[in-house]
C-alpha cells in the first residue's frame, strides 16, 4: 500500500508498506544528509545511485556533482517509478539522469558492469528495503557490496600502505606475463579454495601438461603439497595474515601476479618473479577485475591470455558438509572452518539443478564470475569442474567428463 503523506514543508513524503521512504518533518534536509558524505564520489564522471524515493536525494546529488557527470539510477520497484516521475518529473527530463528499471532484462548484468567502473555506490536504504521480498537476491548482494564497502573504507590506510610498498618491489607488469602465454592455444585451469578442491588431482598430474595451472594463494599450498607446481599464483587480499598462503613457498620460483594493493607482507617476502596488476585505471594498464574475489581476478587475468579453454575446479562457492574451504584451510590459518547457515543465506542451483544454501557473499562471488564469462564467452569456452555451484555460462561437468573431450 502507498501514501502520500504531506510534512511540514512544501516537499511531500511517501509511506510504502508502512515503511516512509523519506523524513516525515523535512524530506529535504534528510536528502542533504544522505548525499554529503559522498563529496569526492560525486566528482566522478559516473555516478551510480540505487533507490528512487522521490528523487529527493538525486536532486542533491544533480546540484553537488560536476556539469558533466551521468548520474545512473537503478531502481527494481516501478510503483516508485511511477509515483517519482508523476511528483519530481524535472528528474526524468533531465539529460544527466539514466535510469535503469526491472523493465531491462539484464538489469543484474548492467549494475554489475557500472558497479565495476566506480568506487562506490550511493544506496537510498528504505528504496531498498521495498523489494527486500520480491527481489531478494539482489537486495543481499547490495547489502554485501555496501558492508564489503565499508570494510574497505575501515582498512584503506593498511590498502595504502600496501600498495606504497607493493609498487617499490623488483616486478614486472602483467602485461608481460599475459604476453608470454599469449599464442600457447592451451586450456586454463583455474584451481581455487573451494571444499572440493583436490579430488581430481591425480587426473590433473596425468593431464599435466594439457594445461596452464592458475593457483589463488590460498590453494597453493595444498596444489604443492600434492605434486603440482601451477604456471603461476594470485593474491589480491591486503591483511598480513595473507603470507601465510606463502610461507614455507618463498623460493619455490612460481610466478606471482599481485594486486595493487595486496598483502605487502606476503609480496615483500615472496623471492621469486613478481607482476604486478590493478583493478582500476592507471595509466595505461589493462584492468583486471577481481569482482572482490581472488577467485575472478584469476580468472580474468586468464581471459587475457587467449586461451584454448578455462576450467574451474574448487570454485564450489556454497558449503559443502557444512565447510566453505578445503581441508587445509585451517592449518592455513589456524582457525576452525564452520560454514555458518543464518537467515540471510540464498537458496540457488547446483551442478546438478537441485537447490542448495549459499551465504550472500558467495552468491556476490558467483555473479562476479559470471559477469566476467558472458563477457568473453563469445571467444572463449568455460567449464565448471566443481561440485557446487551451477555457473552461468560454464558448461557444468565432470572432469573425467572433460579430459575424455580434448
Amino acid at each position: 500500500m502507498i501514501e502520500i503523506i504531506e510534512t511540514k514543508t512544501p516537499y511531500p513524503t511517501i509511506k510504502y508498506n508502512n515503511l516512509y521512504l523519506h523524513s516525515k518533518y523535512d524530506p529535504i534536509n534528510e536528502a542533504v544528509k544522505i548525499i554529503e558524505p559522498y563529496k569526492e564520489l560525486l566528482k566522478e564522471d559516473i555516478i551510480l545511485i540505487y533507490g528512487i524515493g522521490l528523487g529527493y536525494h538525486i536532486e542533491e546529488a544533480l546540484k553537488k556533482s560536476n556539469y558533466n557527470s551521468e548520474i545512473i539510477i537503478f531502481e527494481l520497484n516501478e510503483e516508485l517509478i511511477n509515483i517519482c516521475e508523476q511528483y519530481n518529473p524535472l528528474i526524468f527530463k533531465n539529460k544527466r539522469v539514466k535510469i535503469v528499471s526491472a523493465k531491462e532484462k539484464k538489469f543484474y548484468e548492467i549494475f554489475a558492469k557500472y558497479l565495476s567502473l566506480v568506487n562506490d555506490i550511493i544506496i537510498h536504504g528504505p528504496s531498498l528495503e521495498t523489494i527486500k521480498e520480491e527481489y531478494e537476491e539482489i537486495y543481499n548482494s547490495i547489502k554485501w557490496y555496501k558492508r564489503n564497502k565499508e570494510n574497505i573504507n575501515k582498512n584503506s590506510e593498511m590498502l595504502i600502505e600496501n600498495y606504497k610498498s607493493n609498487i617499490k618491489e623488483t616486478h614486472m607488469p602483467i602485461e608481460k606475463i599475459i604476453k608470454n602465454m599469449d599464442g600457447l592455444n592451451k586450456n586454463f585451469l583455474i584451481l581455487t579454495s573451494g571444499p572440493s578442491l583436490g579430488l581430481e588431482f591425480e587426473n590433473i598430474k596425468r593431464n599435466r601438461e594439457k594445461f596452464i595451472i592458475v593457483a589463488v594463494g590460498s590453494s597453493l599450498r595444498k596444489i604443492v603439497k600434492a605434486g603440482i607446481n601451477p604456471d603461476l599464483f594470485v593474491l589480491i587480499d591486503g591483511y598480513e595474515i595473507v603470507y601465510n598462503q606463502i610461507a614455507g613457498l618463498e623460493n619455490i620460483g612460481i610466478p606471482l601476479c599481485f594486486l595493487s594493493t595486496a598483502s605487502k607482507e606476503a609480496v615483500s617476502r615472496y623471492n621469486g618473479p613478481k607482476y604486478i596488476f590493478y583493478n582500476e585505471a592507471i595509466d595505461d594498464h589493462i584492468i583486471i577485475h577481481t569482482g572482490k574475489t581472488v577467485g575472478a581476478a584469476a580468472l580474468s587475468i586468464a581471459t587475457k591470455c587467449s586461451p584454448k579453454s578455462i576450467i574451474l575446479m574448487g570454485q564450489d562457492l556454497c558449503l559443502i558438509d557444512g565447510k566453505s574451504h578445503h581441508s587445509d584451510i585451517e592449518e592455513l590459518y589456524g582457525a576452525e572452518d564452520q560454514g555458518k547457515f543464518t537467515k540471510t543465506n540464498i537458496r540457488i542451483k547446483d551442478i546438478n539443478g537441485k537447490e542448495i544454501l549459499t551465504t550472500e557473499t558467495y552468491n556476490y562471488f558467483k555473479r562476479q564470475i559470471e559477469l566476467i564469462i558472458k563477457e568473453n564467452i563469445s571467444s572463449i569456452k568455460f567449464y565448471n569442474c566443481s561440485k557446487g555451484a551451477f555457473i552461468k555460462g560454464a558448461k557444468n561437468i565432470e572432469f573425467t567428463e572433460f579430459l575424455k573431450n580434448i
